[in-house]
């Protein structure tokens, strides 16, 4: 199984957990939901977004909700709606499972992966249609301070086709100032089984880089084949204190940009190349 050996000692520090007020098996496991507390630990929480001091949380709580979604014939796709109490956090999974006739690959996510995660100062919502998984506070905060410095990096065939894309949509954008440096640097963030979400930082021109796709990191018909969404966020020019400073909910705020740096420079691993962008 992939990342078997990350997921391993899941075994451990899960043993006695409690799953409370589930009418049906959860569409995931204990292994899983660990997993997923621990990216969005790294990638969305911090002391500004749980509710209450961590010392007095008893419980760490994750909610869940099937989502029903119009989709084409032939897609059988699953989504997810999870709430996390203590952050006041709505998060957005999916588990694709569709095919692309023309390319002639199956989508088939063997996780569920994080589409979005927001937190809401005043999130509103009924705890009576979701169900209830929970876990021990200390345990969970034990667990994601001594893992918060393992990490797992994609390929180099991943890489060779990241560099690829990067360089076509740089290209496209017109970002073509720092070409000529003769040696090209940056910063990898880890990668994690519940998202398809890669991260780049280009030291050279001060750019973010963000890779999206539906199917795995580690499958070779994606890299070869399959679509890949690349988003270039521009430091010096993209990056607001909060949406409302340009009328734009969709902005790109400075605390994102912060986390996303602290896992591409202090998680992630440096990566140099020569200059090659022909």
């Amino acid at each position: 199984m992939k990342y078997l050996q990350v997921i391993l000692i899941f075994a451990l520090l899960t043993a006695g957990q409690s799953l409370c007020g589930a009418k049906a098996k959860a569409p995931f496991d204990d292994q899983y939901a660990f997993e997923l507390l621990r990216y969005l630990y790294r990638w969305h929480m911090d002391d500004a977004v749980l509710s209450v001091d961590p010392r007095e949380i008893e419980k760490v709580e994750i909610h869940y909700r099937t989502i029903d979604k119009a989709l084409d014939e032939g897609d059988h796709s699953e989504f997810l709606e999870i709430i996390i109490p203590v952050a006041d956090m709505l998060v957005m999974l999916k588990r694709a499972d569709y095919r692309i006739p023309k390319l002639d690959i199956q989508i088939d996510n063997e996780y569920f992966k994080v589409v979005s995660a927001h937190h809401y100062r005043d999130l509103k919502w009924n705890p009576e249609k979701y169900q209830r998984l929970s876990y021990d506070s200390k345990r969970i905060f034990d667990y994601l301070y001594k893992t918060r410095n393992d990490k797992h990096f994609p390929p180099e065939s991943t890489r060779q086709r990241l560099k690829e894309e990067s360089i076509r949509a740089l290209r496209a954008e017109g970002y073509i100032e720092n070409f000529d440096d003769p040696v090209q640097q940056g910063y990898i963030a880890p990668i994690s089984i519940v998202s398809n979400d890669l991260w780049f930082y280009w030291i050279n021109g001060h750019k973010l880089i963000h890779f999206t796709s539906d199917l795995e990191h580690l499958d070779s018909e994606f890299w070869t084949f399959a679509p890949l969404g690349v988003d270039i966020i521009d430091l010096n020019e993209e990056v607001v204190v909060a949406p409302a400073e340009r009328g734009n909910p969709g902005a790109f705020t400075k605390d994102y940009a912060g986390r996303i740096l602290f896992n591409c420079i202090v998680h992630g691993q440096k990566v140099s190349d020569k200059a090659d962008t022909k």
